[in-house]
């Protein structure tokens, strides 16, 4: 038993003097390490209150063919303004938008007046896009402006949207709040970003000014 207990007070000794012969540096980085760590459990507790208290997300797509706007894949894409996941060359990366998506809005833009063309700009009711931020109030968002000859109207078979499953979604906020760290220089747990995806009733304010 005394051999024991003298290797068990060596042991100890070890330990502490392994400890206290720490320098500033190996101290000051173990103290960096720590706070790391912490700050990513942080960030993983608040992602998932993000997934579990947002709305669900949807992917919105389209096809619009005819396009007459500049388009310099009209070889790979057929002179269609098409959205697709993942988006290859010569497609649109697909909307993400904030749901339920339910209903599909088209609006004529009457800012430009070309003879024969036709500037139609979809909107879909849901709550905002993802890009933009934080889900906002149901409203009609802006989807996209197209350009086609008014003899090819843009209709809602043009668009559809699905929704994403519970892991995909929590895959988008990850890569939303990593860009807006990225960008900000801040953390982004609350999921705050920069508006592009203005409502109707904005839009139709615009129209008029």
């Amino acid at each position: 038993m005394k051999v024991q207990k003298k290797i068990i007070v060596l042991l100890l000794i070890i330990c502490f003097g392994l400890v206290s012969c720490q320098s500033p540096e190996e101290k000051a980085a173990e103290a960096r390490n720590k706070e790391r760590e912490a700050a990513i459990s942080e960030e993983e507790k608040q992602i998932k209150i993000l997934v579990d208290t947002t709305p669900d997300i949807y992917r919105v797509f389209w096809k619009v063919c005819g396009d007459k706007a500049i388009n310099l894949h009209r070889k790979i894409n057929g002179g269609c303004d098409e959205a697709r996941q993942p988006a290859t060359e010569g497609f649109k990366e697909s909307m993400l938008m904030w749901g339920a998506v339910s209903q599909i809005k088209i609006e004529e833009d009457t800012r430009f007046r070309t003879t024969g063309i036709s500037y139609p700009v979809v909107f879909i009711k849901s709550r905002g896009c993802l890009i933009e931020g934080a889900s906002k109030e149901e409203k009609f968002y802006k989807l996209r402006e197209f350009t086609v000859e008014k003899n090819n109207p843009v209709t809602a078979d043009d668009i559809r949207f699905e929704r994403l499953s519970r892991e995909e979604k929590e895959s988008q906020i990850r890569q939303q709040v990593a860009i807006l760290d990225a960008t900000r220089g801040v953390p982004a747990f609350g999921i705050m970003g920069v508006r592009v995806c203005e409502s109707l009733d904005d839009w139709k304010s615009s129209q008029k000014s």
